[in-house]
């Protein structure tokens, strides 16, 4: 390649942004749908897997390429993706996934559809398929490369016929990875003769070894791990994780070393390469991979290469990718130390995941040590079973203080006056009664989500068959069955719980104000909060300043807390999903506190209608005035092992708090304490107040400021004035 990293940089960070399609290389975006989705329609006789297959091998044989000769990684396929937004809504999503989803439900189960929608619209809850979290088996994908996966089906195919057991619905799945497969190969070739046209041999020869059979070397490992990457998630699906990137790679980075391929100088230009690509793309929500953790032996499974990837990370002034840090007992404190030292110095792209509790969750569903140490994190932060586990971790969000809404009005919503499950009644006669009937409604709520995502669960491959990424899996090849038709192990289905501290603090302001001291009635508390406050001000915040709530390690709202979890774990943990797995909880929330709260009328703590609900297992912002120690041990009271679906803690510190050796230690006692107490993951932001207002005034001044948002980063000056606002809030609560 010509050039150092440096000079290059500037060629590849605007990539994406600023694409130069080879000419005549295919047809343009527009036209490209048209064709596809005439493709389609000529088709719709074929089998969903078939058709899906046929469409995607139609796509890459018309599909505009780029090559960018200033990068190692030099592909790129115009699917008419906005990368400034969402980079989900490509055109073959938008032609099949978005078509069918809508067409087949409405078709199949109209009312159950109807329904939806209206919980959507209410902020009740969003209960769907998730079928865009993936991880591929990513030690199949480097053993086999894409010619060794279609061998592979071929085979499987043929030792079914030759046994007499290959049944309708396995001749079609295999049918459809082959003719996926056979399509990317036929991609790989279309880059190949582009790249040598473009006279780039390092990537030519990297292109010739992938078309041939597996990668040979630790470049060419990476760019067959981004290339099935890149083809997988033509449609919705995302690969969420990178895999356990310090092991799958480590053999190939010790070979080079060894055997002189590359030097660890070239392994670290490799690896720069790597990352601006990932930071170019802009992904939603970031590409994450994971370090550490142990290995199928439960030791140690630190190794050079997970102090080389955070040392190529540590300057680079980006976001993206996204580590997971999985924390054992045996994890090297210098290594944890290390990670905490980037956070501190702005690099906030990390969580830090507490392998027992992981461990624990699974255990809590029937799944043993065995198995579920080797778990990989992907998505924000939730754990999967590389090859054995489907857990829909995005499946559903639940609104838990929608039950709050609804219970202080009769069950009605406040905001449409319609009755979303039961009828209840307008006043109580104690707090009891009260946090019954939310508790009642809470379970209608969970009830709902749960047969909302059980009716659904029979169209999934009507919806969205996944041929690619099922090709990669090899419980799905030996099956003969698709990832989304039970062809893994393990078949869960997720739900997340959001809104805690917003429950929490709203029952207690209830039990205090109205039946403990009575300075109003039940009835002039919901009438107040139809008024979302107004002419009642003084209330909100004398109400507000109660220093009773979550996140304080507060008896009785701890204890609150752990009860209304426990409750719903009960309905929801190890439950039954139909599909041969069980149900899992997760407490995250992503922007949906941002989402449901918009759809609710004001409450009871304090909050008014359309703001935000509290997130994760954060507390209400500024009402955690007991510091950061204070919130880990509320969190750690609830029982995390029914979280097997992920539990984030989020915390913000000021940069003074943690200065010196003296500081650094003292931020990772603060984190060991809490994973000893049973904590579940941890992810934060130390910040300085004045720099942030700084940056949103002279914003030319912070172009790499970088802000952990929910499970992921972004440049503060790219935030809204909203969200940038939401932070300088928080930063001054915390100080």
């Amino acid at each position: 390649m010509k050039g150092t990293f440096a000079e290059n940089r500037p060629f590849i960070e605007h990539e994406y942004q600023n694409p130069h399609w080879i000419e005549n290389s295919g047809m343009p975006v527009k036209k490209l749908q048209i064709a596809l989705r005439e493709y389609v329609d000529c088709n719709l006789s074929l089998p969903m897997p078939i058709l899906r297959a046929k469409a995607f091998a139609f796509l890459l044989e018309n599909v505009q390429i780029e090559i960018n000769p200033h990068s190692l990684f030099c592909d790129k396929l115009n699917l008419g993706i906005d990368y400034s937004d969402y980079a989900g809504q490509d055109l073959f999503a938008m032609e099949l996934y978005h078509r069918f989803h809508k067409e087949v439900l409405e078709r199949e189960i109209p009312e159950v559809f109807k329904k939806r929608n209206v919980a959507e619209q209410t902020g009740v809850c969003f209960a769907d398929a998730d079928f865009w979290h993936t991880l591929p088996e990513w030690t199949n994908v480097l053993k086999y490369g894409i010619r060794g996966l279609l061998d592979r089906a071929k085979k499987a195919k043929q030792d079914k016929i030759l046994c007499g057991k290959l049944n309708e619905q396995q001749a079609v799945f295999y049918d459809s990875v082959i003719i996926s497969y056979e399509a990317m190969l036929k991609y790989v070739i279309r880059l190949l003769d582009a790249s040598r046209a473009y006279d780039v041999p390092e990537y030519t020869a990297c292109l010739e070894d992938i078309l041939s059979g597996p990668p040979l070397n630790f470049y060419e490992a990476i760019e067959m791990s981004l290339l099935y990457m890149n083809m997988e998630e033509i449609g919705v699906e995302r690969a969420r994780s990178l895999g356990r990137f310090d092991q799958l790679y480590i053999d190939f980075y010790r070979t080079d070393i060894q055997n002189g391929t590359f030097t660890i100088e070239q392994i670290k230009d490799i690896l720069r390469y790597f990352y601006i690509r990932l930071q170019a793309a802009r992904r939603f929500a970031d590409q994450p991979f994971s370090i550490c953790g142990v290995d199928e032996y439960g030791r140690d499974a630190t190794n050079e290469l997970s102090w080389l990837l955070l040392d190529v990370y540590d300057g680079m002034k980006i976001y993206n990718p996204k580590i997971h840090v999985c924390c054992s007992k045996e994890t090297p404190k210098s290594i944890i130390l290390r990670v905490l030292d980037l956070i501190r110095r702005g690099s906030s792209s990390f969580v830090l995941i507490n392998n027992e509790a992981v461990i624990r969750g699974y255990e809590r569903i029937g799944i043993g040590r065995e198995e579920s140490q080797l778990y990989v994190p992907f998505g924000c932060y939730e754990p999967i079973l590389m090859g054995k586990e489907d857990p829909m971790i995005g499946a559903s969000w639940l609104n838990m203080a929608k039950a709050i809404e609804l219970a202080m009005n009769g069950g009605a919503d406040m905001l449409t006056g319609e009755t979303l499950f039961s009828q209840m009644p307008t006043e109580f006669d104690s707090y009891e009664a009260f946090e019954q009937a939310f508790y009642s409604i809470l379970g209608d709520i969970i009830e709902f989500t749960k047969g909302t995502i059980l009716q659904q669960n029979a169209y999934h491959m009507q919806i969205n068959p996944s041929p690619v990424y099922s090709g990669s899996l090899s419980s799905c090849v030996e099956k003969g069955r698709d990832i989304f038709d039970g062809g893994t192990k393990y078949h869960n289905t997720s739900i997340k719980c959001c809104g805690i501290a917003t429950v929490v603090d709203s029952l207690l302001m209830v039990k205090e104000y109205v039946f403990e001291r009575k300075l109003l009635s039940f009835a002039e508390l919901r009438r107040i909060l139809l008024a979302d406050w107004v002419g009642h001000e003084e209330l909100r915040c004398i109400i507000r300043q109660n220093r009773m709530k979550y996140g304080n390690h507060l008896r009785q709202a701890d204890e609150l807390s752990h009860d209304i979890y426990k409750y719903a774990a009960s309905k929801i943990v190890g439950q039954p999903n139909h599909s041969g797995g069980v149900f899992r909880m997760g407490t995250d929330s992503i922007t949906n506190c941002v989402v449901f709260g918009g759809r609710m009328g004001a409450t009871p703590d304090g909050r008014k209608q359309g703001d935000p609900i509290s997130k994760n297992f954060c507390a209400t912002n500024g009402m955690d005035r007991n510091g950061v120690t204070a919130l880990f041990q509320s969190v750690t009271e609830m029982d995390t092992d029914d979280f097997v679906n992920g539990a984030v803690t989020d915390f913000i510190l000021h940069p003074s708090a943690v200065q010196g050796e003296r500081g650094l230690h003292a931020m990772y006692y603060l984190i060991e304490t809490y994973f000893e107490n049973g904590g579940y993951s941890v992810q934060g932001n130390v910040m300085n107040i004045e720099e942030l207002i700084d940056a949103k005034e002279h914003p030319d001044k912070y172009p790499t400021l970088q802000v952990r948002v929910c499970g992921w980063n972004e440049y503060f000056i790219e935030l809204s004035p909203e969200m940038q606002d939401m932070f300088i809030a928080q930063m001054q609560e915390a100080e």
